[in-house]
C-alpha cells in the first residue's frame, strides 16, 4: 500500500476541523480523541503552544492524524529531556488528565497509521529524547509496541491504572435491577440512604434540558465538589482555573451536539449531587461530580446519585457507564467491568537516561 505523511505547525484550530471531524466518523475513537475535546484543548489550554500536526494519507485519503506538543522537561532538577506529548500538554498547570488517548485513525488502516506515524516521529525528530503517550488503552499500547523495535529506542511503561465501568447491558432495567448486581450489604445501605433522604421529599433525577441549564448545573456541581475537597484541605479539580475554563467551553460548544450530560439528583428544595459526563458512541464518560457533604453516615449521596444515573443511562440506551481511571472503593462496588490504561514513553538510549535509571535503582535499594 502507498502511504505518505505530511507535517505542519498548527496556526488555527479551524485549519484541521474538517479533516478531524471527517476522520473521527471513520474511526473507533474515544471522546478524548473527538473534535469536541481536542478543539477545547486547543482553544483554551494550548493557545500559546506550538502544536505539530502529523497526518497519514493512503493515496489521497486521510487515514490518520495526531497532534504533538514539544517541551523541554526538567527532572530531578538537572536532567533535561526534549519531550514530545501526544494530544496533550501535561505541564505548567495544563494537564487536563486525558484518558483513552491515541492517534485518530481510520479503523480500516489502524495498524498502518501507527506504523507510519511511529517511524516518522523517530526518524524525523532525531533531536527529541522522549515521546509520551499517556492514558492509552491496551489496543493502542500493542500498536505502539509493535512498531517500536527500532535501534536505540527503549519502551517504558511509566504507570498503569484500571478504568472502572458498568456494562449496562448486563444489569436489570430499573433501579432495583441494578442494585441486585451489587453486594447485598451495599444494596441495603443505598436503599436506606434513599429512604432517609426522602423524609424531606421525593428524590429524583433531573437531566439538564438546555445549554443554559447545563451550565447552571455545572456551577452548582462546582460548589458541592469544592466544599467536599475543602474538608480534606484540598482544592479539587476546580482549583485549576484552566480545567474549569476548558469544561465550560466544552459544555457551551458541544451541548447542542448531544455530547454533554449534566444530571441533578435531589428533591425539590435541595440537591444531593450533580454528575457531569460526556456521551459518545453510547458510552457515558463520567468526568466530574459534586456531592453534598454529609455528617450522617447513613446518607450516601455519591452512591445514590450514581445508582440513579446508571439506571437513567440504561433506560436511554447507553451501553457503558464509565467511571474511568483511579482505584476507589465506590468504583469497585458499583462497576462490573475494568480495563487498563497505560502511560508509555518511547525513549532514546541516551547516557542521561542510563544515569537516571541507575539512580532510581539505587534509591529503591536504599529504601529496601
Amino acid at each position: 500500500m502507498t502511504y505518505r505523511i505530511t507535517q505542519s505547525t498548527l496556526k488555527n484550530a479551524e485549519e484541521i476541523k474538517q479533516d478531524w471531524v471527517s476522520l473521527e466518523k471513520r474511526s473507533n475513537c474515544s471522546y478524548f480523541q473527538s473534535w469536541g475535546w481536542i478543539h477545547a484543548w486547543m482553544e483554551v489550554v494550548a493557545t500559546d503552544l506550538d502544536i505539530i500536526v502529523i497526518k497519514v494519507w493512503y493515496k489521497d485519503v486521510l487515514t490518520g492524524i495526531s497532534l504533538f506538543v514539544r517541551k523541554n522537561a526538567v527532572r530531578h532538577h538537572v536532567l533535561i529531556s526534549r519531550a514530545f506529548y501526544c494530544n496533550e500538554s501535561p505541564f505548567d498547570g495544563r494537564d487536563m488528565v486525558i484518558e483513552y488517548n491515541g492517534f485518530l485513525a481510520d479503523k480500516s488502516h489502524h495498524e498502518a497509521v501507527y506504523s507510519k506515524l511511529i517511524y516518522y516521529l523517530l526518524e524525523n525528530y532525531s533531536d527529541a529524547d522522549e515521546f509520551f503517550f499517556n492514558g492509552i488503552n491496551n489496543e493502542v499500547k500493542r500498536s505502539i509496541l509493535a512498531n517500536s523495535d527500532i535501534p536505540n529506542i527503549n519502551t517504558k511503561i511509566l504507570d498503569e491504572s484500571k478504568t472502572w465501568f458498568v456494562a449496562l447491558d448486563d444489569i436489570g432495567d430499573d433501579l432495583e435491577g441494578f442494585l441486585q448486581s451489587i453486594s447485598k450489604n451495599r444494596r441495603l445501605q443505598i436503599k436506606r440512604s434513599i429512604k432517609t433522604y426522602e423524609t424531606n421529599g421525593l428524590i429524583k433525577l433531573e437531566v439538564a434540558q438546555s445549554k443554559e441549564e447545563a451550565l447552571r448545573f455545572f456551577s452548582e456541581l462546582k460548589k458541592l465538589h469544592t466544599a467536599r475537597w475543602k474538608i480534606k484541605d484540598q482544592g479539587g479539580s476546580f482549583a485549576n482555573n484552566l480545567w474549569e475554563q476548558m469544561h465550560w467551553f466544552i459544555i457551551e460548544t458541544r451541548y447542542d451536539d448531544g455530547e454533554i450530560q449534566l444530571l441533578r439528583v435531589g428533591n425539590a428544595s435541595e440537591a444531593i449531587g450533580y454528575i457531569y459526563s460526556f456521551i459518545w458512541h453510547q458510552r457515558v464518560y463520567v468526568l466530574q461530580t459534586g456531592f453534598k457533604p454529609e455528617k450522617d453516615k447513613r446518607l450516601m449521596p455519591g452512591y445514590v446519585a450514581h445508582a440513579m444515573a446508571i439506571n437513567h443511562n440504561k433506560s436511554i440506551g447507553m451501553h457503558y457507564y464509565d467511571l474511568m481511571h483511579g482505584d476507589s472503593l465506590y468504583k469497585r462496588i458499583l462497576c462490573n467491568r475494568t480495563q487498563n490504561l497505560y502511560w508509555l514513553v518511547l525513549q532514546r538510549k541516551r547516557l542521561k537516561f542510563k544515569f537516571e535509571d541507575f539512580s532510581k535503582r539505587i534509591k529503591r535499594w536504599i529504601k529496601k
